[in-house]
């Protein structure tokens, strides 16, 4: 056949297509590459997983004062006893080490389980004592606290900056606690409750990992002989993994 033959039934072969394009015909689809279309893998997806492991600082505060009493020696005298001077005892702060694990029960929302351990120091204080001014403040003994807590993760999406990829969120729950003082076999067991949030930025290819900051305020009743409800406030950073 001739080159310009050739060339003619070329030519009357991509009109033909053209026409039967124009009329309705399926187009021709792309040929399959092998890989099947992936679901929904965010890290925010409903029943995703996420474990992380945290340090930060636990910040003391007081926990209670009492006054050494004079009574006098006359009985049944309607005079009060004379205060000699008032012992204080406050935490201190110390650094405290956990671990989370959580599951998002929608987009917004995640139940998140937490264990912490931390040693702070009891420290006492003497004021008041006209025998003694200056007292300086000294240990009384080292506690080793545990605790453990189930939190409700509120994610706010809608807050979300950095192109989405940092998430702010509320956190609160509660818990039980445990503080053994060292060097003895004495044990105070009671309760823990929390409240802040903190923002979890993703990181990755499909960010499947990354770090969060987390600021919660602890309030904790130690015990039924202690009814007073004492608050520390804590601050952590914590690298974390989505499965």
């Amino acid at each position: 056949m001739r080159r310009w033959q050739r060339s003619l039934a070329a030519g009357a072969t991509c009109v033909l297509l053209t026409a039967s394009v124009a009329a309705g015909a399926p187009a021709p689809q792309p040929l399959p590459t092998g890989r099947a279309a992936r679901g929904d893998r965010s890290p925010g997806r409903p029943h995703a997983i996420e474990l992380s492991a945290f340090a930060g600082w636990t910040i003391g505060g007081a926990l209670a004062g009492q006054s050494a009493l004079l009574t006098r020696d006359v009985t049944g005298s309607p005079e009060p006893a004379l205060p000699l001077f008032t012992v204080g005892i406050k935490q201190t702060g110390a650094p405290a080490v956990g671990g989370r694990i959580g599951g998002n029960l929608t987009r917004e929302f995640a139940l998140e389980g937490a264990v912490m351990y931390t040693r702070p120091e009891l420290r006492a204080t003497i004021s008041g004592d006209s025998a003694a001014p200056n007292v300086p403040a000294f240990t009384l003994a080292r506690v080793v606290q545990w605790s453990g807590d189930i939190s409700v993760i509120a994610h706010l999406s809608s807050l979300a900056f950095a192109n989405g990829h940092a998430v702010p969120f509320l956190a609160a729950g509660g818990g039980y606690l445990r503080q053994i003082v060292s060097g003895s076999t004495e044990t105070i067991d009671g309760q823990i409750y929390n409240v802040g949030g903190g923002v979890k930025v993703y990181s990755g290819p499909e960010g499947h990992q990354g770090f969060r900051v987390d600021a919660r305020e602890y309030l904790r009743r130690p015990g039924p002989d202690q009814d007073a409800t004492r608050a520390n406030f804590s601050v952590a950073g914590s690298v974390f993994f989505v499965f």
